[in-house]
């Protein structure tokens, strides 16, 4: 006679518990698989590279610019998130740049903001950047940077754009600094005079550029002329204020006092 086995039949509720049991354990030991595989040690793994002379900022409050969320301190997502995303910078830093080594560490590299100019007040030289917003102070032209001299400021404040007492100035000092920049010419000082019109101090050479708006035409007829008579022993007092689009009306005497 043969044996009858009779099956119990499994709650389906029972089935679903045990489910979620085995879901929770592979989920948990996935995370704990992550956990370990891709956890930042803020403290160990990332390294902070300040570039530049003049940084205001520790390598804590960079590191927290940077992982300003739970999600951001494991390395896969910090990766992923700073492909399309950047790191906004603070005041006094031009940028911060974050990469994902294949080990995992983190290398975060803030660069400080490079200033185009400088005003001179009070007996300080005030750097402004390329925004017009005063970066630092000094007491000496460590920078060698053109000085604007010859105005007055309504405010000058460290960390905020400088403002002239003329309001039109403020970009035309820009555009001064910025064409010099770009155009690769050195000038030691930038003066405005009484009608506030320009002239530079050039390696011993005046040029007087008159009074204009924009100064891109004339800078680099200048960077021309310039590259020419470098090399020679005199120095000349040069008139620019009829340069324009076209016309290089150009008038050089020898400085008599260089």
């Amino acid at each position: 006679m043969g044996i009858i086995r009779i099956k119990k039949k499994v709650p389906p509720a029972r089935i679903i518990l045990l489910s979620f049991a085995a879901i929770l354990l592979v989920a948990g030991l996935l995370g704990m698989w992550f956990e370990k595989k891709y956890r930042i040690n803020v403290e160990q793994d990332v390294k902070v590279v300040f570039i530049g002379e003049d940084i205001r900022y520790t390598e804590e409050e960079i590191r927290a610019l940077v992982f300003d969320a739970p999600y951001k301190e494991y390395s896969v997502l910090l990766k992923w998130y700073y492909r399309s995303h950047e790191v906004v910078p603070p005041l006094y830093l031009e940028k911060v740049t974050v990469e994902v080594e294949d080990g995992g560490t983190v290398v975060i590299k803030a660069y400080e903001k490079n200033p185009i100019g400088a005003l001179w007040e009070m007996g300080n030289y005030l750097y402004f950047d390329s925004d017009g917003i005063i970066v630092s102070t000094r007491k000496e032209n460590v920078e060698g940077l053109p000085v604007i001299k010859g105005l007055s400021y309504e405010s000058v404040t460290l960390g905020k754009a400088f403002e002239t007492q003329n309001p039109a100035l403020f970009h035309v000092i820009l555009n001064l600094v910025r064409q010099l920049e770009k155009q690769g010419v050195s000038a030691d000082t930038i003066l405005f005079g009484n009608s506030e019109s320009v002239t530079l101090y050039c390696d011993g050479n005046v040029i007087e550029l008159g009074i204009r708006d924009v100064y891109d035409v004339q800078i680099q007829v200048l960077r021309s002329m310039l590259e020419e008579i470098k090399t020679a022993e005199t120095r000349y007092h040069i008139h620019m204020e009829d340069v324009y689009e076209g016309n290089e009306s150009i008038v050089a005497t020898v400085r008599s006092d260089g």
